[in-house]
């Protein structure tokens, strides 16, 4: 859909990558594009607008808010690490009413559709290029502090400018 928009937009691979952070990546290897999001980002997204919406506290001008459990814990220890989440069984489970469900879904497909948007503009508006062009490395990762050694580059920045310039291509592509 984004080739209607853009004609001579290049071909994209787009894939998800088994690994439980909370990240994505657009990133250029042998000419071609890439962008690669993450399990553990699917996840989470799910994880927030499920409990959310299973949370009858929660929303009460949506669907059926008694259908929906009223006293969940607090979550504790929070982390962004999808796996650990999982583990300590904190995962609910969907919205019991259907518009409740109906809308966390929409929510989920959206927050999905503005991340791969995102990274899109990253190639789209030249980012990555750019990236590459300045410092060797041909890819941006929404996070980086699992990945220092590969992506150091592109998140180290020293000086007050190279941050206002990463936060600026941030910007450009939300």
């Amino acid at each position: 859909s984004a080739r209607a928009i853009i004609p001579n937009l290049p071909p994209i691979y787009f894939d998800f990558i088994y690994n439980p952070t909370v990240n994505a990546w657009a990133f250029k290897d042998e000419g071609r594009y890439f962008i690669g999001i993450t399990t553990g980002l699917r996840f989470m997204v799910e994880f927030l607008f499920f409990r959310m919406l299973s949370d009858a506290r929660m929303f009460t001008y949506i669907g059926n808010p008694a259908a929906e459990e009223s006293s969940f814990p607090p979550l504790t220890n929070y982390t962004t690490d999808a796996e650990d989440m999982s583990r300590r069984k904190l995962y609910i489970g969907p919205p019991k009413d259907a518009v409740r469900f109906s809308y966390a879904v929409d929510l989920l497909t959206s927050a999905m559709f503005f991340v791969i948007g995102h990274e899109l503009a990253h190639i789209t508006r030249g980012h990555v290029d750019y990236l590459n062009s300045q410092t060797g490395t041909p890819i941006i990762s929404e996070r980086n502090e699992h990945n220092k050694e590969v992506l150091g580059a592109a998140w180290n920045l020293p000086t007050e400018q190279e941050k206002a310039e990463r936060q600026a291509i941030e910007i450009d592509a939300d």
